[in-house]
C-alpha cells in the first residue's frame, strides 16, 4: 500500500524500479522476484484507481489470469511486460473510444471525432508522463524523470512538437515547454501527458481542459456538441482579446500561424466583443457587492456576449454564475439565487463532469437554495397580504381608473 501511494506521483520511477528486479540475479533473486511481484501488483493498482472511471473489479483475479506465472518455488510470479500491457490496456481503452490521433489538414497531429460527442461528454482523462514545478522539492528534475521512463515512452515524448527546436533538432526543455498543462492558475505547476498534447489550439475550442487535482489526473470534456470527423481543440491562451493579439502571442510561444475560423473571418465586431467579454470581467471584479443588482446585469451582459462570439467557455460561465448567485442572495433574493445557482450548476457539468468536488459542492448549493425557496414560498401562502397591505395599490389603481374616466369624457 505505502508502494501504491508514491506511484501516484513517482509511478515512472517504480517502473524503472520494477524493470531493475526483473534483471536481479544471484542468491537473493528470490527476494527480488516476491518483491517484484509486490511492485507490480501496487503499480497497476495504482493505475486502475488513477482511472477511476469505471467500478472498481477484482484487479487480483485478473491480473491472476491474465499477467502472472508460476515461478521455480510455485508461488505466482507477475510478468511485468504482460502487467505493464494489462494496465495500458484498462488505463486507455474507453479513453480513445470516440477520438483517434491522425495528420491534419494544417500539418502535423491532431484529434479527430470518430463519432458524434456530446456536450459534457468525457473525450479524454489521462495520468500525467512528466510533471514540472517551480519549486524543485514538489518533484524530480524533469531530465530524472525522463531517464527513468521505458524507451518506447521517451521516444513518444520525444515525438512532441518543440516549438523552440532549430534545424529540426528537438530539446527536452522545448518539448516540455510546448506540452505543458497548467495544474493550477498561476502555472507554477504543470505536467506533460502524451495524448492530451496531441489537441490542437483554436480561438473558438469545442473542448475544454482541466486538471483533477483529487485523480491526479489531466481531463479533456466537450464543451459543445462535435460532429463527426471534426478536430477537437482546445485553447491555449486567453481567449478575450483581439485577433491580432491571438495571432501574435500564438506565434511568438508556438511558432505557428493561427487559422482557425475566428482568426481567419476575424472583423472588428468580434474584436469589439471579445475585448468587452475582458473588460465586463473586470468591471464585475471591481463592484463586487458594493452594487449587486448592476453587477447581475453585467454577469447577463457577459452571457450574451459569449453566445454572440460562439464561445462555450463552460469555466467562465459557471464562475460568472456563481457570483451572480452569491449577489442575489446577498441582496435577499433567494428565487433568484437559486436560478442563478442552478445555471452554474449546469455549466459546471459540462466543464467538470458529475463526479467532480466543484459539481458536487455546487450541486448542494442549488440543492439548499431550491429548499430555501421552498420554504419561503409556503411562508409567503400561509400569511396573504392583508387589505390593509393592499390600500396603497388600491389607491393608484382608483386614481388610474379615475384618470381614464376623465380622458374619455373631456377628450
Amino acid at each position: 500500500r505505502p508502494w501504491a501511494a508514491n506511484a501516484l506521483v513517482h509511478k515512472p520511477f517504480l517502473g524503472n524500479f520494477i524493470r531493475r528486479l526483473k534483471r536481479a540475479s544471484g542468491p537473493r533473486r528470490s527476494e527480488s522476484a516476491a518483491l517484484l511481484a509486490v511492485l507490480t501488483s501496487a503499480w497497476v493498482r495504482c493505475s486502475h484507481l488513477q482511472r477511476r472511471l469505471q467500478p472498481r473489479r477484482n484487479l487480483d483475479g485478473r491480473i491472476g489470469r491474465r499477467a502472472s506465472k508460476l515461478g521455480a518455488d510455485g508461488e505466482a510470479v507477475i510478468d511485468v511486460g504482460m502487467a505493464e500491457q494489462f494496465a495500458s490496456e484498462t488505463r486507455d481503452r474507453d479513453m480513445v473510444a470516440c477520438f483517434r490521433v491522425d495528420h491534419v489538414e494544417e500539418g502535423g497531429f491532431g484529434a479527430i471525432a470518430t463519432r458524434d460527442i456530446a456536450a459534457g461528454e468525457l473525450v479524454t482523462a489521462e495520468t500525467p508522463t512528466l510533471y514540472m514545478s517551480s519549486e524543485s522539492a514538489k518533484c524530480p528534475p524533469i531530465q530524472v524523470q525522463f531517464d527513468a521512463l521505458p524507451t518506447s515512452t521517451q521516444k513518444s515524448v520525444m515525438a512532441l512538437h518543440d516549438s523552440l527546436s532549430s534545424n529540426g533538432e528537438k530539446s527536452l526543455e522545448g518539448i516540455s515547454g510546448t506540452n505543458a498543462h497548467c495544474r493550477n492558475e498561476q502555472c507554477s505547476e504543470s505536467v506533460i501527458c502524451l495524448l492530451c498534447s496531441r489537441f490542437n489550439h483554436s480561438c473558438t475550442p469545442n473542448c475544454e481542459q482541466n486538471w483533477d487535482e483529487e485523480r491526479g489526473m489531466l481531463t479533456i470534456l466537450a464543451s459543445t456538441r462535435i460532429r463527426e470527423g471534426e478536430q477537437l481543440c482546445i485553447s491555449y491562451l486567453e481567449l478575450r482579446r483581439t485577433a491580432a493579439d491571438r495571432v501574435g502571442e500564438l506565434w511568438e510561444r508556438y511558432h505557428f500561424q493561427c487559422k482557425c475560423c475566428a482568426c481567419a473571418g476575424a472583423s472588428a465586431a468580434s474584436d469589439h466583443r471579445r475585448v468587452c467579454l475582458m473588460e465586463l470581467d473586470g468591471q464585475i471584479g471591481s463592484l463586487g457587492g458594493t452594487d449587486p443588482s448592476r453587477s447581475i446585469r453585467l454577469v447577463t451582459d457577459t452571457l450574451e456576449l459569449l453566445d454572440a462570439e460562439g464561445l462555450h467557455l463552460n469555466d467562465l460561465r459557471q464562475r460568472e454564475c456563481s457570483h451572480a448567485s452569491r449577489l442575489a442572495m446577498f441582496s435577499g433574493c433567494v428565487g433568484e439565487a437559486r436560478v442563478w445557482a442552478e445555471k452554474a450548476l449546469s455549466y459546471c457539468l459540462l466543464f467538470y463532469g458529475p463526479g467532480h468536488a466543484e459539481t458536487l459542492r455546487l450541486r448542494q448549493e442549488a440543492e439548499d437554495l431550491a429548499h430555501q425557496s421552498r420554504i419561503e414560498g409556503a411562508s409567503d401562502d400561509e400569511n396573504p397580504p392583508s387589505l390593509l397591505g393592499m390600500l396603497p395599490m388600491l389607491t393608484c389603481l382608483s386614481a388610474l381608473c379615475v384618470a381614464l374616466i376623465a380622458v374619455r369624457l373631456f377628450g
